[in-house]
C-alpha cells in the first residue's frame, strides 16, 4: 500500500490538486488495479491518465490552461504494471464545473492526440489533433452537511459488506461507538446530532483510519494526525 501512495502522492502533487485523500482505500485501489497502459479512467473527481513505460518520457497538456504547462507523468510500480513494460500514470482532479477535458500528450518529446484514446478533434487554427475526455455531470462531492439544526449527515462509499464507523472530537476518537448503515451496495451513511463548533472526524474501516477524500476540509488532531474537518453553524 504504501509504493502505491507515494506514487499517488507524487501524481498529486504534479497536478496540484487539493481535495482528493492521497490515502484514500479507493483510490489506492484503483491505481492497484492497473495493469496496462489505457484510456483515460474518470473516478470520483479525477482522471487517471496512463501511458506505457516503454516510452522514456511522456506528459499531458490542457487546453484550458492554454497548452501552456506539461504534466508529467511517473512510474507505476504495481505488481499488475510490472508484469508488462510498466506503466506511467498521471492523476488529474478536474475542475467541478468541467464538462469534458481537452488535451495533448508529449511523447518522447512529440506532440500527439492520446493513443490511448482515439476519439480526437482537430484545433482548426492550428491543424494539430487532440484527445478529449467526457466527464459526468457535476455534483455535489461535499461529504457532511445539515439535514436539520445541528444533524450531520456523514457519507462513505467503498467496498460492499464493510463494517464502517466514525470516530472524531465529539466522541473522543472511539471508532467503535457510531457504526454507518450501508443504504446501498458500498455507500454507507450516518446522521448524527452535533452542538454549534469546530469537529475534526475520520473513517474507520478494513482496520484504517480514512480520511474523507470527498471532503477538502482538513486540518491536525493534537496527536499530529490529520482529520477531516467540519463545522457546524448556530
Amino acid at each position: 500500500m504504501k509504493y502505491l501512495t507515494a506514487i499517488l502522492a507524487g501524481a498529486l502533487a504534479a497536478a496540484a490538486v487539493g481535495a482528493l485523500d492521497m490515502e484514500s482505500i479507493r483510490f489506492t485501489d484503483r491505481l492497484s488495479s492497473i495493469a496496462v497502459a489505457g484510456a483515460p479512467d474518470v473516478f470520483d473527481g479525477a482522471v487517471i491518465f496512463t501511458a506505457s513505460a516503454a516510452n522514456r518520457r511522456v506528459g499531458v497538456s490542457f487546453a484550458h490552461e492554454g497548452f501552456g504547462r506539461v504534466h508529467w507523468f511517473k512510474k507505476l510500480d504495481s505488481p499488475r504494471a510490472m508484469n508488462g513494460a510498466g506503466v506511467l500514470l498521471f492523476v488529474y482532479e478536474y475542475p467541478r464545473e468541467m464538462r469534458e477535458i481537452e488535451y495533448r500528450l508529449v511523447v518522447d518529446g512529440l506532440w500527439t492526440p492520446d493513443p490511448w484514446n482515439p476519439p480526437a478533434r482537430m484545433d482548426g487554427a492550428t491543424g494539430l489533433a487532440y484527445s478529449v475526455v467526457a466527464l459526468p455531470p457535476s455534483t455535489d462531492r461535499s461529504p457532511v452537511g445539515a439535514s436539520s439544526a445541528g444533524v450531520v449527515d456523514f457519507r462513505f462509499e467503498g467496498a460492499s459488506g464493510q463494517n464502517v464507523t466514525v470516530a472524531g472530537t465529539f466522541n473522543s476518537w472511539d471508532p467503535f461507538m457510531y457504526e454507518l448503515t450501508e443504504d446501498s451496495p458500498g455507500r454507507y451513511s450516518l446522521s448524527l446530532p452535533l452542538p454549534p463548533g469546530t469537529y475534526l472526524y475520520a473513517f474507520f474501516a478494513r482496520g484504517e483510519r480514512l480520511l474523507d477524500p470527498r471532503n477538502p476540509r482538513k486540518a491536525y488532531s493534537k496527536e499530529g494526525k490529520t482529520a477531516s474537518e467540519i463545522i457546524v453553524k448556530r
